[in-house]
């Protein structure tokens, strides 16, 4: 059994089923990393394929999560040194057992945000935007990122804290991160949608490896059932 709050939303983003609190604000944490990229993708980096899944991903730092996080930089002209995420060991424990006889400890590649950091980093490599604050709110990487946020959830961002990567993370409802969502998941089969929306939707479930890691439960689930699935942490 668990305890918390739930929204099931129709296609016309009408609410079928709700359990809880819907309207309370909540962080969402990782789950909002698909709206991130999409605010990278607006700025002008051209992310392409897995890379776009990459930069949604809450990856287990297997060594292939890190090659296309380092591949991003390198295109970007930037270095693993410039990210901003916290060093860590890879969820993945054949990349754990790599670094460990490498003698090289946590990395900031292997964190499993880096590949929303990379694509934050180029960003500001193709805007000319400071990359030593690109965390900041008031960056202007940032404030794309709110306003994308507020365009897909069709609320105004309240509160504003910092995730566990360094991020900024808004507090939105439960109802307007499942509108998001739906409209995101929508957006391949909508000629009005954005076109950029509906390649983030499309790589997801093509590269569901780049999301998460291979078995892991994200994963499985665009495998298997070739829907979007993106968790964020603290139950999200």
């Amino acid at each position: 059994r668990h305890l918390g709050s739930a929204v099931v939303m129709a296609a016309d983003g009408s609410v079928v089923t709700e359990l809880g609190d819907i309207a309370a604000p909540v962080f969402p944490r990782s789950a909002l990393k698909p709206f991130q990229a999409l605010a990278s993708m607006r700025s002008g980096v051209p992310l392409r394929g897995v890379q776009v899944a990459l930069a949604c991903g809450s990856h287990v730092g297997s060594r292939e999560h890190m090659d296309v996080a380092a591949g991003m930089l390198r295109a970007a002209g930037m270095t693993g040194g410039q990210l901003q995420c916290p060093p860590g060991w890879p969820a993945d424990g054949e990349a754990r057992a790599w670094l460990i006889r490498a003698d090289r400890g946590p990395q900031r590649l292997a964190f499993n945000c880096s590949g929303k950091h990379a694509a934050f980093l180029w960003a500001c490599s193709e805007n000319r935007w400071d990359t030593s604050t690109y965390l900041e709110p008031n960056h202007p990487l940032q404030r794309l990122v709110m306003e994308t946020v507020e365009e897909y959830t069709g609320e105004r961002i309240g509160h504003i804290a910092v995730d566990g990567c360094g991020a900024p993370v808004p507090a939105v409802s439960l109802h307007g991160l499942a509108r998001a969502v739906g409209r995101l998941a929508k957006a391949p089969s909508d000629r009005h949608a954005d076109a950029r929306a509906a390649t983030i939707a499309t790589a997801m479930v093509d590269y569901p490896w780049a999301v998460q890691g291979h078995g892991q439960e994200n994963t499985v689930v665009m495998e298997e059932l070739r829907i979007l699935a993106k968790l964020g942490a603290e139950g999200v």
